[in-house]
């Protein structure tokens, strides 16, 4: 795989999760029908996911331009 087409997937991958996650915020509120207290402290929380897996995706990609085989090969 070229490693644009890696970068590619991983940022896809990435946005299709944390989309994902936040589309349950209000399934939370209209659906279950959380206290809106307990829907802040998901979003606080899915907010605090996302700027892991963002910043672990970079740090992956940076890996990779390095030229790290086993940055693929392994994970």
């Amino acid at each position: 795989m070229e490693k644009n087409s890696i970068k590619k997937l991983g940022v896809v991958a990435t946005t299709v999760v944390i989309v994902a996650l936040f589309m349950t915020l209000p399934v939370f509120y209209f659906v279950i029908e959380m206290p809106l207290f307990a829907v802040a402290i998901a979003a606080i929380i899915y907010i605090a996911l996302a700027v892991l897996m963002v910043y672990y995706a970079l740090e992956r990609f940076r890996e990779i331009d390095e030229g790290l085989d086993d940055a693929v090969d392994y994970y």
